[in-house]
């Protein structure tokens, strides 16, 4: 199919999840309020900044499942109507056969069990234990449905571990990135497009529709927590769109019998698109235990935090990250068609972007101390 084809398929599904997740959002911000259902300032952490209301993990929630459901119907009319008009503009689901939803399904399960983990969370506080309990629990749900890393690793078991790693890791990823106004739901959107186009242009036009709709309630979010928010996604929406965006790269397949590259050149891809999340929890975690404090205690030792100590504002540091994302996932587009020795340059120059980074950030910390 037309790559241009795809990309405007996708991006009528990216817009009409968009303005979806906006209008909830817009209702889930006084809704939240009469129900004291609001962000308690940290004064350590958040400088005392004013109560917010919780409810936007709620509305981008929603608004993927209407927008979903949306397209579905749309779809269904049109192939009684005039299907040729619509062709490639709108997702096949019509094409989804009973494997694939049910792994579809599951994967809606186990995001629902962590949002309601997440949301007890934002109202009662639970320990660090049972929240990644239930998130094991979650990545096992994937497994028993099918949908786990693969790649050409005939261990059952390695393949297993392989897939609780990466969910929960991700998962907690994407939580961890949750620190600064629009963070987490932009890096989460860029990421997901990006997702979105790798499946589109590989065959899998389904699963390249829930992505694109994913992006879209990310991005929809974004009009109400852009610095200064007046919307948190809370742990309920961080924990939600990092487990759904794991399970779906889990679900995709980054490797055709015929690709130019070679199978193991294309487990690069997911690595490049989550390449700043990861690096960004991988250099959290290591100060911290360097420093002797207990992982799952926030601090401000994360990349945004490391550039506001250089002298960004908290809407520069937001876009900087947004842009090394979006620099590093690029190259994950191109990653499957090239020969080996380019394929190892586009992931070299992500580790030199990245070891950029971890440089400015050493003077960041240098700067504060």
């Amino acid at each position: 199919m037309d790559i241009r084809l795809i990309i405007a398929g996708l991006t009528i599904a990216f817009l009409l999840a968009l303005a979806v997740s906006a209008v909830l959002g817009a209702a889930a911000r006084p809704l939240a309020r009469r129900i004291g259902f609001l962000d308690r300032p940290d004064l350590e952490r958040k400088q005392g900044r004013p109560a917010v209301p919780y409810g936007g993990g709620a509305a981008m929630l929603l608004a993927f499942v209407a927008a979903l459901a949306a397209l579905w119907l749309v779809r269904r009319a049109a192939l009684g109507g005039r299907p040729d008009l619509l062709e490639g503009l709108l997702p096949r689901f019509d094409a989804i056969g009973p494997g694939e939803l049910r792994r579809f399904a599951f994967i809606g399960a186990g995001g629902l069990l962590v949002f309601a983990m997440g949301l007890l969370d934002d109202a009662r506080r639970i320990p660090p234990l049972a929240k990644f309990i239930v998130q094991i629990l979650a990545a096992l749900l994937l497994v028993y449905a099918g949908v786990r890393v693969t790649a050409n690793i005939p261990s059952y078991p390695v393949s297993v571990l392989l897939t609780v790693l990466w969910v929960v890791g991700i998962t907690n990823a994407f939580n961890l990135l949750d620190n600064m106004d629009g963070l987490s739901a932009g890096t989460a959107a860029i990421a997901a497009f990006i997702f979105a186009m790798v499946a589109g242009s590989t065959g899998q036009p389904a699963l390249a529709a829930v992505l694109a709709v994913l992006a879209g309630a990310a991005a929809g979010f974004l009009v109400h927590n852009f610095c200064p928010a007046r919307l948190y996604m809370g742990d309920a929406g961080s924990y939600w769109l990092g487990y759904t965006l794991s399970a779906l790269t889990v679900e995709a397949t980054f490797y055709r019998p015929g690709d130019s590259s070679p199978a193991m050149l294309a487990l690069g891809v997911p690595l490049l698109i989550m390449a700043v999340p990861i690096f960004d929890t991988s250099s959290v975690l290591w100060i911290r235990l360097r420093a002797g404090r207990p992982l799952w205690v926030g601090d401000r030792s994360h990349l945004s935090h490391r550039l506001l100590g250089m002298g960004l504002s908290v809407r520069e540091a937001v876009l900087a990250v947004w842009l090394l994302t979006l620099a590093c996932g690029l190259g994950a587009l191109c990653l499957k068609e090239l020969p080996v020795h380019l394929g190892v340059l586009v992931l070299v120059q992500a580790a030199a972007i990245l070891a950029v980074v971890a440089i400015l950030e050493g003077l960041g910390r240098r700067k504060e101390h």
